[in-house]
């Protein structure tokens, strides 16, 4: 009940709950009276303790009195107003009405339930952000789904019953962007945590067509989201089971516990430790080995990946199984990359892998009927959503590169003189990388082939072939002097004939670099570039657009696009110029920026940002006002931070590729005969 009638009482354990229960007034055993936050447990306090035996009561003549064995210690004040009544508010004020329903008197904790996140505090210090009674209360018209998830941050279902009734738990575990945050008008939690959410799909239910408690570019995406899935793939918000939601959150590296979800009753249970607090929990924490860097791998008592930490969650009492680290998590379709490359003038091949089997697809102007494929690549099986890597060495010869489910790094050639089609699959002599891993490729020159990986061991490997090397492949050979994630892509770009320049982020964050050619015997040592920082392991995409000059793009730590430049070397002059942030579009960390130069000097850029939003920005020689852009183009979405493959398969023609929101390949087109506009999207049958 939320109010107290006159001759009405409470006794210690006994509370007053208001209608939502956001808020509730509790007489404690040792006497004190408080008003506390459903959500948080944060309480003020009106009455002191006064000792056992304590009752609050409604008394005839008005007052709200707390009694105790010495009499009276707390009251309102509010006598001479019989009949009148105390009420415990949605808003977190404790008020006494008269009769005649005018205020009489307030605790005055009324709090601003009109916030989306709630803001609390441990005893250690740190900070946390959890979803607000009002958000729960909108999300309650949205459905959820397995593709609600993006890098860094992962999810997954549990199937059961509830009071007898089927439903679906789906957690997510962690560093949720705060991806609101640049709106202030409705910035939204985020941090390094965890989510448990109780749900049922309702077969036929209706999706809502609009959502106006949202910015209109947030509902937009999420409408869109919506309509491509299946009754089957959506479940949606079940608050009326009344489920009582916990979970707690372990470090895998001490065994430790990083912090708990405390119990709450409701449909969705959320809650993470701000990203300042998760750096100094990582100070606190401290290293193995204080003779070695913090970035070490395995010396950070603090996993490198936020989502490796094991989480154990109760629904109503029952335990569920841990979700440890390196648990398998399941691929969003969207999330699949693809990959395109051009072997001749107006010729476009694509490949994925989104059922862990290599798949293609093509496309000529001399196809009438639009896209041929597309078929299978038999071969050993992959790790569903594999990037799979691709090089046109010479006119149409196609070669392929993946790291398989056991590691094995394999490859795979095409060439019209194949009449049985493709040759392969064969593995690069013991090479090793972690299974999907992405197995970077270039042609330095004509029917030259250079492979490069990050081993299970975080050092970068390469590995080639030319067709003098009658005995196949020659390698593998490290290239010491960094630590990468493992699976991590390691960017090649060719900038003159015959040379290499590697790119790759770090463990510690930092965009690093390595260069060869003929006339150097060996690597030259990894260095910075510059002082650009990015998430570990992040992709960092480079492309020549002019003899000698690497421009290259990758997503910072605020999720902006930033870019760096190398000119053809001239004596004296300073080797790369940068970082230059790119408009105002914000991505997932560690979403991959694609580009291409579809002429000499020019360069367009393509990502997909936190809204879903396929975009594009440009920049040319001839523009005295650098980079142009963020533009969408056509209206195309996807899943936040997926690929898109660029391609230019002749001078000043760009074609690009991504998987839709409902998992299935699609394309787009522009040049300059187009007037400006992109045409598509187009659905690329088969693929």
């Amino acid at each position: 009940m939320d109010r107290l009638l006159a001759g009405q009482q409470l006794i210690p354990g006994q509370e007053l709950v208001s209608l939502r229960d956001w808020f509730r007034l509790a007489l404690g055993s040792d006497g004190s009276v408080a008003v506390y936050r459903t959500l948080t447990r944060y309480s003020s306090l009106l009455a002191p303790a006064s000792g056992t035996g304590a009752t609050l009561v409604m008394q005839g003549d008005g007052n709200f009195v707390a009694y105790g064995a010495n009499g009276a210690y707390w009251a309102t004040g509010t006598d001479g107003h019989p009949g009148a009544y105390v009420v415990m508010q949605d808003d977190g004020n404790l008020v006494v009405y008269g009769p005649n329903n005018v205020a009489l008197w307030a605790s005055n904790t009324v709090q601003d339930m009109a916030a989306l996140v709630v803001h609390t505090r441990d005893s250690r210090g740190y900070t946390y952000n959890q979803t607000s009674e009002s958000l729960k209360e909108f999300a309650r018209a949205l459905p959820c789904f397995l593709a609600m998830q993006w890098p860094g941050y992962t999810t997954g279902i549990v199937e059961d019953r509830i009071n007898g009734e089927p439903v679906v738990i789906q957690w997510w575990k962690g560093w949720c962007q705060n991806f609101l945050g640049f709106l202030p008008a409705s910035p939204l939690p985020g941090g390094v945590g965890g989510e448990v959410g109780v749900y049922r799909r309702i077969p036929g239910k209706a999706r809502p067509a609009s959502l106006p408690f949202l910015p209109p570019l947030v509902a937009g995406d999420l409408l869109s989201r919506i309509a491509h899935l299946t009754d089957e793939d959506l479940w949606w918000p079940a608050p009326d089971l009344g489920a009582e939601i916990e979970f707690k959150l372990i470090n895998p590296v001490t065994g430790t516990e990083f912090f708990s979800g405390e119990k709450q009753r409701g449909y969705w249970l959320a809650k993470w430790m701000d990203d300042q607090s998760f750096a100094q929990y990582r100070r606190d924490v401290g290293i193995i080995n204080p003779t070695m860097p913090e970035w070490f791998p395995g010396n950070s008592r603090t996993p490198a990946d936020p989502s490796d930490f094991i989480m154990q969650f109760t629904v109503n009492g029952k335990i569920y199984p841990s979700l440890p680290p390196g648990l398998p998590v399941p691929r969003a379709q969207g999330l699949c990359p693809i990959t395109g490359v051009s072997r001749a003038r107006d010729t476009l091949d694509i490949f994925a892998a989104p059922a862990g089997v290599v798949r293609t697809a093509g496309w000529k102007p001399a196809f009438n009927d639009g896209w041929h494929g597309g078929w299978d690549i038999a071969g050993p099986r992959l790790p569903g959503g594999t990037s799979i890597q691709v090089v046109s060495r010479s006119t149409d010869k196609l070669d392929i590169f993946a790291a398989d489910e056991t590691g094995r790094i394999l490859t795979a050639a095409w060439e019209p003189g194949f009449t049985d089609g493709w040759h392969g699959w064969h593995a690069i002599r013991d090479g090793r990388a972690a299974p999907g891993a992405v197995v970077s490729a270039a042609s330095r020159s004509a029917d030259k082939l250079d492979v490069f990986v990050t081993g299970t061991d975080g050092q970068v490997y390469t590995a080639a072939w030319e067709p003098g090397f009658t005995d196949g492949w020659h390698g593998w050979w490290p290239i010491a002097g960094v630590s990468v994630p493992q699976g991590a892509p390691i960017q090649v770009a060719v900038s003159r004939l015959d040379t290499l320049s590697l790119f790759c982020t770090a463990i510690d964050g930092r965009v690093m670099t390595s260069s060869w050619s003929p006339v150097q015997a060996t690597w030259a040592p990894w260095t910075q570039v510059l002082d650009g920082r990015a998430a570990p392991g992040a992709p960092v995409t480079a492309v020549s657009s002019a003899p000698g000059q690497i421009d290259l793009f990758v997503t910072g730590l605020d999720g902006r696009a930033y870019t760096a430049r190398q000119p053809a070397r001239r004596r004296g002059g300073a080797p790369w110029s940068g970082w230059v942030a790119i408009g105002d579009a914000r991505l997932p960390q560690g979403a991959p920026i694609n580009a291409v130069s579809r002429s000499r000097g020019k360069l367009d850029i393509f990502a997909t940002d936190l809204m879903g939003r396929v975009i594009s920005a440009a920049w040319s020689p001839e523009g005295a006002q650098g980079w142009k852009g963020w533009w969408q183009i056509a209206g195309g979405q996807a899943l936040p931070g997926a690929a898109v493959a660029a391609v230019s398969r002749a001078p000043d023609k760009l074609d690009i590729f991504v998987t839709g929101i409902d998992g299935i390949a699609t394309t787009a087109a522009w040049e300059p005969s187009f007037g400006g506009a992109w045409h598509g999207w187009w659905k690329i049958p088969g693929f």
